[in-house]
């Protein structure tokens, strides 16, 4: 019998070691390609696979697939988990939540030990009753509950946005002061928006001004351009052709031969802006924008008499708000 002893403890360290190596923690595996990511994104997902290799936690060692999806225009992203029990995903608006998101995903899709599983030490367990003891990642998953909920729908995309600022402008080469009202219907496609746009100004300050002297000029242009949005900012820029209707006039008396008229002129512009979501509709905004009619560049153009040349540039800054229609 004695013989037997030393067979036995060697036997025993072999199902020891066997069962420390089918314990192994395997983190969660990265399904993605990581070049074709945001640096934010990409750093995101990875604090999450990384967070599952360390042993210890609900969301340890799932040994699943992750997988992200980014939405168009980058407004968010969708989370998907694919292991022995299907597929599972969530929406996550921004990359700070990502890791949240995801923990809190593999610890509710977990695979979970078989009842009859032995408790206590592995290796204790192992050399004693020679059986293998089975990680959790690796027993089958539970069959899912028929009265579990369906994950909710994936928030409707952005179909059109409507915008609605307010600013201060200055044209030359005639100095004049300008308070302006401007609306915007945006689309947005992926990465890029498109719009029409028509625009208002009233001048508040003339440089030498004719007696009894009124203008106003309004604009009506077209916009495109790269929109980028990251969680609760973005950052754009368009290129803006309008068309613009500039009106004078220096009436001294009714009806008599005061100089009057108006001036029709393309202009070229463009515009940079920024956004931050107040809430999942509106969006507060900052905008600088400026431009000029190609036509009286070196040739600046007077309706009659003594009126004040016709703006050959313009540039103002604008503050709004932001509707998203989904």
């Amino acid at each position: 019998m004695g013989s037997h002893g030393p067979m036995a403890a060697a036997v025993g360290a072999m199902l020891a070691f066997s069962a420390r190596a089918a314990i192994a923690c395997e983190p969660a595996s990265l399904a993605s390609d990581r070049s074709r990511l945001p640096a934010v994104w990409a750093s995101a997902l990875e604090a999450l696979v990384d967070a599952t290799g360390r042993e210890g936690q609900p969301w340890s060692c799932p040994g699943q697939a992750v997988t992200i999806d980014l939405k168009p225009g980058w407004q968010g992203a969708t989370l998907t988990i694919e292991g022995a029990g299907g597929l599972v995903s969530r929406d996550v608006a921004d990359p700070g939540e990502l890791e949240a998101t995801g923990k809190a995903l593999l610890a509710a899709t977990m695979p979970r030990l078989a009842q009859s599983a032995p408790r206590g030490d592995p290796a204790l367990v192992a050399s004693a009753s020679a059986e293998p003891v089975q990680h959790p990642s690796l027993a089958p998953a539970p069959p899912p509950d028929a009265t579990t909920p369906p994950p909710p729908p994936a928030p409707p995309s952005e179909r059109i946005r409507i915008d609605a600022l307010s600013g201060a402008r200055t044209s030359g080469p005639d100095s004049t002061q300008w308070i302006s009202v401007k609306g915007s219907g945006i689309l947005p496609f992926g990465p890029m928006i498109a719009g029409l746009w028509a625009r208002i100004d009233i001048p508040v300050a003339v440089a030498n001004p004719p007696p009894n002297f009124h203008m106003h000029a309004i604009s009506i242009g077209a916009s495109l351009g790269p929109d980028l949005r990251i969680g609760r900012f973005d950052l754009g820029a368009t290129f803006d052709p309008s068309i613009a209707t500039v009106a004078m006039e220096s009436r001294i008396k009714p009806h008599d031969d005061s100089p009057e008229g108006a001036a029709v002129a393309l202009r070229l512009g463009g515009t940079v802006r920024g956004g931050f979501a107040i809430n999942r509709t509106f969006r507060g905004l900052v905008a600088v924008d400026g431009e000029f009619a190609p036509e009286f560049v070196g040739s600046p153009k007077t309706i009659a008499g003594n009126l004040p040349t016709v703006p050959v540039f313009t540039a103002g800054v604008s503050l709004g708000v932001e509707a998203s229609i989904r």
